[in-house]
């Protein structure tokens, strides 16, 4: 948990959050949706990491 709160806080989670993707290997696991209206990103838990939506409502 970030010691600040707000923006600051915010921008801490987020950094650290990618700091442990990192450290884990899983950054490459972290994607954004290809659907041309959405943009969210996701985690892709696929085997081959070929996601490409994030969810079955973007893919269809």
């Amino acid at each position: 948990m970030p010691a600040q709160s707000g923006v600051l806080g915010a921008f801490a989670g987020l950094l650290a959050a990618a700091s442990d993707l990192a450290a884990r290997g899983a950054w490459l696991r972290m994607k954004i949706c290809k659907n041309p209206t959405c943009y969210s990103a996701f985690f892709d838990r696929t085997r081959n990491t070929s996601g490409l939506y994030c969810g079955t409502a973007c893919g269809s």
